[in-house]
């Protein structure tokens, strides 16, 4: 009897560690996990959800997470879409948790401005001035490695002589641009 209690709590013991080191393996695991995700992975996994986004510039942009591309992401808020580069968030809420296996695309951003200049999509951009966002209107006419040229849709007051009604934008500069979603009543269909 004395032998056969010894062997049940020896055997006791050694499940309870074992159970102990799986656990500390999938906590560790979990931690490799976590720091090995980028940015793009995450909001990736929050594809279709709602979310809450700040850029550099400060403003607040609410709503449906539409696509994610290497470095770009595209927001609905109340029928216009938002294209922010990564580099532009300051911070972001999700409303919901994460879905497992989804991640960002692999589009990059000079892409999504490429197929916009190609649509001759009219964009509202907000870029940084400072701390100041500004923001101005027209179509985006092309774009190069590191900048796009933005044909304007007004004539800035007082703008004269060769070049006038355009404006070259670094991407660093760029906070967002808004377009009219499709199917709204902003672009008429």
């Amino acid at each position: 009897m004395r032998w056969q209690r010894l062997f049940e709590d020896f055997e006791s013991r050694w499940a309870a560690q074992r159970q102990r080191g799986i656990e500390e393996d999938a906590a560790e695991e979990s931690r490799l996990i976590a720091a090995r995700t980028t940015m793009t992975e995450l909001l990736g996994a929050h594809q279709g959800a709602a979310l809450r986004l700040m850029t550099a510039s400060g403003r607040t942009v609410a709503g449906v997470l539409e696509s994610v591309g290497a470095d770009w992401v595209l927001v609905l808020q109340r029928g216009e879409e938002h294209l922010i580069p990564i580099r532009a968030i300051t911070w972001w809420e999700p409303a919901s948790p994460p879905r497992r296996g989804a991640s960002g695309g692999a589009l990059r951003f000079t892409t999504a401005l490429r197929a916009l200049a190609a649509h001759r999509e009219p964009v509202r951009l907000l870029s940084l001035r400072g701390a100041e966002e500004v923001e101005c209107e027209g179509v985006i006419e092309r774009v190069g490695a590191d900048h796009l040229i933005l044909r304007l849709s007004a004539e800035p007051h007082g703008v004269t002589g060769p070049g006038r009604g355009r404006r070259i934008y670094p991407f660093r500069a760029i906070a967002a641009l808004a377009v009219p979603a499709r199917g709204t009543e902003a672009d008429g269909r």
